[in-house]
């Protein structure tokens, strides 16, 4: 599951390398199973090709859990680069195990400020 967002509002911002971004989520799976969650953003320019790299919060693995039920919190921040126009939140949940996808996501957050 994925979406997309027009930065180009905010293109100068960006353009003058003064642009950050924080990206966080909770990030969990169910007791022993490794079924698992994570949300990546890439930044694409004009043309929806990659500007710089992927950042990936996750997975959280059972044994990050302390093989329970429950949910983590991770985060990460940068800069968004230099002709960055669109931003993509993807969400990828990955089945290792059992008869469903117990791989748990809440609260993601994308925020964009001021370096």
């Amino acid at each position: 599951m994925s979406q997309s967002i027009d930065l180009s509002p905010y293109m100068t911002a960006i353009d003058s390398g003064n642009v950050s971004f924080h990206l966080s989520a909770w990030l969990g799976g169910w007791t022993n199973q490794n079924d698992s969650a994570e949300v990546s953003v890439d930044f694409l320019n004009y043309a929806y090709q990659s500007v710089g790299h992927r950042t990936t919060l996750g997975p959280v693995l059972a044994a990050d859990r302390d093989f329970t039920t429950s949910l983590i919190f991770r985060q990460t921040s940068g800069t968004i680069l230099i002709n960055t126009r669109y931003m993509t939140v993807i969400i990828t949940l990955t089945w290792y195990a059992g008869g469903d996808n117990d791989g748990y996501i809440d609260n993601i957050s994308v925020e964009l400020g001021r370096s």
